[in-house]
């Protein structure tokens, strides 16, 4: 198996993309909610319910690539991202405003920079057959 087929790679890939994509539509409503009349707070909910699966999914993704690739950075940057995002809900439902819009911020930074990782730097199959 090489790096260009791995399925594991493919889903750390794609749930990392998405996980990104998700987060910058999750800053942005957030951000008009917050600081305008524009009302999608149960949007701006949802998303962030899928940005959290899709997080988790990447670190599933990450996880398993570990076992092939050895890339223990990769892994726990993914799951970090997944925690953060965890926290960010806990964060909402208790109504922390201030917390919830930094720590999004943050999160959106750390999903672009795993997706970019992910497609960039993934590290390489690691041959496990000694000659």
């Amino acid at each position: 198996m090489n790096t260009q087929t791995s399925p594991h790679l493919n889903l750390l890939r794609n749930f990392s993309a998405v996980t990104a994509l998700l987060a910058v539509a999750q800053a942005v409503i957030g951000l008009l909610v917050a600081f305008t009349d524009f009302d999608a707070v149960n949007a701006h909910g949802w998303l962030g319910y899928a940005t959290f699966i899709a997080a988790v999914a990447a670190a599933i993704g990450a996880f398993l690539w570990k076992k092939v690739s050895g890339n223990t950075g990769l892994f726990m940057h993914a799951a970090g991202v997944a925690v953060l995002a965890l926290i960010q809900i806990g964060l909402a439902e208790m109504g922390q405003r201030w917390a919830h819009i930094i720590l999004g911020l943050l999160i959106l930074g750390a999903a672009l920079a795993l997706a970019l990782l992910a497609f960039r730097k993934p590290g390489v199959v690691l041959d496990t057959h000694t000659r």
